[in-house]
């Protein structure tokens, strides 16, 4: 999937195809990383930011970003040599380019065998921890559990307001101080009595995962305390399905979408008799290419896992709609035109999530390709599968734009009722 809040490549393609001689070079692979233009200490630079969140920003000169951006595993050296001239009129030498690819490979930014092994120590080291630990506290939100709470309360305003029987919710999870007063319009529909309830959370995988949904058995620590995870729920989805949606457990360690969505549930039940309890579920769907087979399978599961158990969960999405400008990988920032383009298309996917109807809404996305980079498909397509409504409520839409402006997320609140 092109979860374009995170990864992007900016790659094109505009050499011949190499002849078999060519075939046997190597053609270096570099990882997806996110792109955000920076100033250091004057100079012009790229940072590369990590959407697993595994290993540290790096910033690069123009050049070198440039023969980054060229190694998509299907150029040569040759031909990575050739471009780059074509671009800035110099010659780079093949023992120059290798220094520059062996360089950005310690930098842990290319594909191949030392980053699959940092991969696989770092997953080995998360696999013996108890607890999924907050990744984002101190740097998305305040630390302090005091200062959190006054924080969270400065959105959310306080006050319930039921409109209905209510069995889902759709809440963002772009960073707090943008989205704050959207999330406050989903999360005061939760009434004190909810907290007794099972919260299943669905939150977007920013990264490409081998399955469209990933189980963690992890508990969540946050500085408001440890949301319990239902372990006997995985266990009883993993009896049915296998262990293999455990696969890519590694990436909730720093994926935020889960996060927030179990920091806000924390500081509205805090009163609550027993810890929150979750099942949280990271999903991805891709934007273009035949359904992934296990998409219905696991969806099916859970139905029969809670059908089980009636009224026992609440089905929570932790999910943003559309991301657009350059740091997405459009070529321009967004205007006022492109932004109420945006908004029309969003609203006409969003009508089916008045209507409850999770293929409507599927097809609305997915159905050409998903321009907008519309990252909550996933957690969006699956709350509206799963709760059982009869129909939906938009509550907020908001257009957020990043601090410089050049590119914006949108974001909604939508409650799921009964009838």
């Amino acid at each position: 999937m092109r979860n374009r809040e995170k990864s992007v490549h900016l790659m094109t393609r505009d050499v011949t195809e190499p002849d078999s001689e060519a075939e046997q070079e190597e053609r270096p692979r570099a990882r997806p990383m996110e792109v955000l233009p920076v100033n250091a200490q004057g100079r012009s630079m790229v940072a590369l930011k990590d959407p697993l969140g595994l290993t540290d920003t790096v910033a690069l000169q123009p050049k070198v970003f440039f023969i980054y951006s060229l190694c998509d595993g299907t150029r040569t050296l040759s031909e990575i040599q050739v471009l780059y001239t074509r671009k800035f009129g110099d010659l780079l030498f093949q023992g120059k380019l290798k220094e520059i690819l062996d360089a950005l490979d310690r930098q842990l930014l290319m594909e191949g065998e030392r980053f699959d092994a940092f991969k696989q120590e770092l997953a080995a080291s998360y696999a013996r921890e108890t607890v999924r630990k907050a990744s984002h506290a101190g740097a998305s939100y305040p630390a302090d559990p005091d200062d959190l709470i006054e924080f969270l309360q400065s959105s959310y305003g306080g006050g319930v307001r039921p409109g209905g029987e209510l069995c889902g919710l759709i809440a963002p999870h772009i960073d707090f101080q943008r989205g704050g007063a959207v999330y406050g319009e989903a999360y005061r529909r939760l009434e004190p009595e909810m907290g007794e309830r099972t919260f299943f959370l669905f939150g977007t995988a920013h990264t490409a995962t081998r399955n469209p949904f990933v189980l963690t058995r992890k508990d969540f620590m946050t500085p408001l305390g440890v949301a319990e995870n239902r372990t006997d729920i995985v266990d009883e989805l993993s009896a049915r399905l296998g262990e293999r949606f455990l696969d890519d457990e590694i990436v909730h360690r720093s994926e935020h979408s889960l996060e927030f969505l179990v920091v806000w549930l924390q500081y509205l039940f805090r009163g609550c008799r027993h810890p929150l309890r979750i099942v949280p579920v990271l999903c991805s769907i891709p934007d273009d290419g035949p359904e992934p087979p296990s998409l219905r399978e696991f969806l099916a599961a859970v139905r029969e896992v809670a059908g089980a158990r009636p009224g026992e969960f609440f089905y929570l999405a932790g999910a943003d709609l559309s991301h657009v400008g350059p740091k997405f990988g459009d070529s321009y920032p967004p205007g006022p035109d492109t932004l109420a383009g945006v908004e029309e298309e969003d609203r006409k996917a969003l009508a089916f999530v008045e209507s409850a109807d999770p293929d409507g809404f599927l097809d609305a996305v997915r159905g050409d390709g998903n321009p907008r980079h519309v990252c909550g498909l996933a957690p969006i397509f699956s709350v509206l599968s799963l709760a059982g409504a009869g129909r939906g409520e938009i509550l907020a839409y908001e257009q957020c734009e990043d601090p410089v402006g050049s590119s914006a997320v949108t974001v909604c609140a939508a409650a799921l009722y009964r009838s």
